[in-house]
């Protein structure tokens, strides 16, 4: 007769345990679909706020952006907070180079005459919403001879850093400038401000150089009537030793460039010959043209310098209401350059930063 099993029947436990488990599984699961929701949520909420900070936002800041910046030229713009610096980026040599300006600087601000360089910005704020940045671009563009493209300025009233930090930013931001929209004024649009980042990102820490004007000996300290001390700049010996805004496409294609004044304004000629020989420019002849022109005109081939030129000097956006030049008027010039340009009424109206109507 065949012995009963001692163990006698299987215990339950094992099988319990095994629901238990599966009942904690799918907990685990659950609990993990919810937090991966929640998440979802949280990203897609940081995802809006950046879209309305990058896309929005910025935008609203960009209103006075008129050219398309051409990454093909020397970018030159504007870092204001603290301290205020020109930053020139060039993009063939991988080169940056910054120029910290005193904000003690007295300089020219186009009609609103001298002024200390720190209060431009609450100056042109004053006269017209917007007018802040342009004032300082353009009274910075006149005392370097330079053309500026644009303008980064700290507005976190929260915190604060000076021109060094926010370049040091551009440098270092992994995904551009993003975390930086929220805090500063451009009249770069984002697609522009994100490449400028991650082109200056890529230049060895080498070659960033920064320029102290006082090295130079272009600081002369004096004072108002008042005592206030402040330094001004020749902008002749600015010329004399700063090289560092030559452009080398200007300077490689050597384009023979013609300068006409077309208004009845004196010496508008002489400006445009500064600034275009600070970049490196070819100019063979200025003179006055024989009628005047409410908007300016680049003629030529299609060179880069063309190109570039164009984008400085013609400030007409819509092609209806630009002056034109008829061929025979062009030949009666005799003008051997290969490049002409003709200055109107709106190129001094820039330079000297009359404020919209």
């Amino acid at each position: 007769m065949p012995k009963k099993s001692a163990r006698g029947p299987k215990p339950l436990h094992g099988w319990r345990q095994k629901q238990s488990r599966t009942k904690l599984n799918n907990k685990v699961k659950l609990g993990f679909i919810i937090l991966t929701f929640l998440a979802l949520i949280l990203i897609s909420g940081q995802i809006i706020r950046i879209f309305n900070t990058v896309f929005i936002d910025s935008w609203k800041l960009s209103s006075d952006h008129t050219k398309s910046l051409n990454f093909k030229f020397n970018t030159n713009f504007i870092l204001s907070s603290d301290s205020i610096s020109l930053v020139s980026f060039n993009i063939k040599e991988k080169k940056v180079t910054q120029i910290r300006i005193p904000p003690e600087t007295y300089l020219q601000a186009g009609q609103f005459g001298r002024w200390q360089i720190r209060s431009l910005y609450s100056l042109g704020e004053s006269t017209q919403s917007g007018l802040g940045q342009l004032l300082l671009r353009e009274s910075i563009s006149t005392l370097f001879g330079v053309p500026i493209d644009g303008f980064i300025g700290w507005n976190d009233e929260s915190s604060t850093k000076d021109s060094d930090q926010i370049l040091s930013d551009m440098r270092q931001k992994i995904f551009g400038c993003l975390g930086l929209f929220a805090h500063i004024e451009t009249n770069f649009t984002p697609w522009e401000l994100n490449r400028l980042c991650w082109e200056i990102s890529g230049v060895r820490f080498d070659k960033v150089v920064n320029i102290d004007l006082d090295d130079f000996n272009l600081l002369d300290q004096t004072k108002l009537p008042d005592g206030t001390g402040i330094f001004t700049i020749d902008p002749i010996k600015v010329d004399s030793v700063i090289d560092q805004f030559v452009d080398p496409t200007l300077r490689g294609e050597n384009i023979s460039i013609a300068i006409f004044n077309a208004t009845q304004y004196p010496s508008l000629a002489q400006h445009a010959r500064r600034m275009i020989a600070n970049l490196g420019g070819n100019v063979i002849f200025i003179g006055n043209f024989n009628k005047e022109l409410k908007t300016s005109l680049v003629m030529g081939d299609n060179s880069e310098t063309y190109k570039y030129l164009k984008q400085i000097f013609v400030l007409c956006e819509k092609t209806k209401d630009c002056d034109k030049i008829e061929p025979k008027e062009l030949a009666a010039l005799f003008s051997r350059a290969e490049v002409n340009i003709f200055l109107g009424e709106d190129y001094y109206q820039k330079i000297q930063i009359q404020p919209k109507n």
